[in-house]
């Protein structure tokens, strides 16, 4: 059992690590840091009530119990950082009543007892009787309140940057997302082997809390491995936060000549369709215009605010779209449609796609084929 515990410290400790080693930090990098603090601090305190140092040091009984009540708010406090950027850190406190109300309670009627009382209290806790516990009808109560509400931003989110589609948004979009779900997963197969612990006597609450661990060790190698394969998640990207306005303020390249170069761009976009070659690159379509790399890219962000591949898959998105629309599509397979579009992925076509229009390539033609 014990294994599990320093599996979840080990990993909670490198997510922070890898988080607070980046060289500017947004808010919710620090959100998602302390969570990870948090995470590590929980684990450690369900060692040691796991283990034989519980016996010899029995005040630490219970101090762990409150802190399954900061994990549904924390995922809410970091998602709520990246949807929207204006932050209220005051009315976090709202959402850690339940926590300090608690630990308020504990306080009171459970904290300053002996630890001789203490360790009473943990033996008949794992004796075989049913434990009904009031701090878990509480985790239920912020799950049924916080994930409609998260699931339900996310989705106002996704629609609002179908418009510009900037590859950072794309990307906190796909982060939020796997988060959300794999907290929905957890929580949701943790409350059903609660009820069906409770119901039944096949389980004891021993075999419940090791199940428990383990599914949060599982989410939480999960993030790790999200994060690291999204690797924008922990590391600085000092590109976006520049304003493109003074970014390129030495290039030469003056606003009226940009906005002039894109106006050029965008027609030989439309109507010569350099974006169906897979392999279009930069200095590909720089020389396509006539102009160099560097003045293409600035080009790209101070007019759309999207790097150069956002931008150029912006256009397979739409003609992959007009594609689907023809009855003729009907007999091609979606593999066949991305690879007519320009994309060489068949899965980062149907990401982007369901990005950009909220369902996947063959959602929609399903749809538009019933319309």
């Amino acid at each position: 059992m014990e294994v599990f515990f320093f599996i979840g410290i080990a990993i909670s400790s490198l997510l922070a690590l890898l988080i607070f080693s980046k060289k500017t930090l947004s808010p919710s990098d620090k959100i998602f840091g302390a969570w990870q603090i948090l995470l590590v601090l929980h684990f450690s305190l369900l060692y040691i009530r796991h283990s034989n140092i519980i016996y010899t040091y029995p005040h630490f009984i219970g101090t762990d119990t409150s802190f399954t009540l900061l994990y549904i708010p924390f995922i809410f406090f970091y998602s709520f950082s990246i949807l929207s950027k204006k932050q209220n850190y005051r009315n976090y406190i709202i959402h850690l009543l339940p926590f300090l109300l608690v630990n308020i309670g504990l306080l009171f009627s459970f904290y300053f007892i002996t630890g001789d009382e203490k360790l009473t209290l943990f033996l008949e806790r794992f004796s075989g009787k049913k434990v009904y516990s009031f701090v878990d009808l509480l985790v239920l109560i912020q799950f049924f309140i916080y994930f409609p509400w998260l699931i339900i931003s996310l989705k106002k989110y996704n629609q609002k940057i179908s418009k510009k589609h900037s590859k950072t948004e794309v990307v906190n979009s796909f982060w939020l997302e796997k988060i959300i779900i794999g907290a929905c997963l957890v929580i949701g197969i943790n409350f059903v082997i609660y009820f069906f612990y409770l119901s039944t006597d096949f389980l004891s609450t021993t075999f419940f809390s090791k199940i428990s661990i383990i599914n949060i060790c599982i989410f939480q190698a999960t993030l790790g491995y999200l994060g690291i394969k999204h690797t924008y998640i922990f590391s600085s990207n000092i590109e976006n936060q520049k304003n493109p306005l003074t970014k390129y303020q030495k290039t030469g390249l003056n606003k009226g000549a940009s906005e002039k170069y894109f106006k050029i761009l965008t027609d030989h976009m439309e109507n010569n369709k350099p974006y169906l070659d897979p392999d279009l690159n930069r200095n590909t379509l720089a020389s396509e215009m006539g102009i160099s790399s560097n003045h293409l890219s600035q080009i790209i962000n101070q007019q759309t605010n999207q790097n150069f591949y956002a931008f150029v898959n912006e256009f397979r998105i739409k003609e992959a779209k007009t594609i689907l629309q023809k009855k003729t599509s009907n007999h091609y397979t979606i593999l066949a449609i991305a690879n007519d579009s320009g994309f060489k992925s068949k899965s980062v076509f149907n990401e982007l796609f369901k990005k950009h229009y909220g369902m996947t390539p063959s959602q929609f033609r399903k749809s538009n084929s019933i319309s």
